[in-house]
């Protein structure tokens, strides 16, 4: 018997990501391709004196990375599958991903010294990449196992699921979140207590 059951939904990712773009031969110091604008919006040069994430481990629950890719390499610590079943070809969202916070080479992540934990829980056998409750909860679970001190999960439900208690609440006291200050009428990752959400700003960012 068991004691607590709930739906196995079906996420799918968010924004098909494109892999970065290949490294250039015998750069010295990453200094991040001119075509990233992030890099000099967020500062992330003046940022990284600081700080780069240096051996931080961070969890990225996606699609399949691509490991060999020359902007990743050395990048993925630790690998695990919540998907099963016969491997699956590099996705671009997982890939491009993994280079948005860890890339080292011609593209500049915005942590270049963590290390991350691959965590394959969202299949590309369908149309889109989509993964289900029970995956993303075991690859959760997996990442927490190895001391993730950030997990990163760029996905939404794939259909409307109906709205959580918490949610309800949340909507009653007129909290916004997500694009365009849509109100957020879905079970996220985001809703729980002391979990932080980002977005861009617009269409135009």
């Amino acid at each position: 018997m068991a004691a607590i059951a709930q739906p196995n939904y079906v996420y799918a990712l968010q924004e098909q990501a494109t892999a970065p773009a290949p490294a250039a031969q015998g750069e010295p110091e990453p200094q991040g391709d001119a075509a990233q604008y992030i890099l000099e919006k967020l500062k992330m040069l003046d940022v990284h004196r600081m700080v780069r994430g240096a051996n931080i481990p961070i969890a990225v629950i996606d699609s399949e990375i691509d490991f060999t890719h020359p902007d990743l390499v050395g990048v993925v610590a630790q690998r695990f599958s919540a998907v099963g079943g016969a491997p699956e070809k590099p996705h671009p969202h997982g890939t491009g991903m993994a280079g948005a916070m860890a890339a080292r080479q011609r593209v500049l992540g915005t942590a270049p010294a963590a290390r991350l934990l691959a965590v394959h829980a969202f299949s590309s056998n369908a149309a889109k990449a989509e993964s289900t409750t029970f995956n993303i909860l075991k690859g959760i679970d997996w990442a927490v196992g190895q001391g993730a001190r950030v997990i990163n999960m760029s996905s939404s439900p794939a259909r409307r699921i109906p709205r959580s208690t918490l949610a309800q609440a949340r909507l009653r006291q007129g909290h916004r979140a997500g694009r365009r200050r849509r109100q957020c009428r879905r079970e996220v990752p985001a809703a729980v207590p002391r979990r932080r959400s980002a977005g861009d700003r617009g269409d135009g960012d």
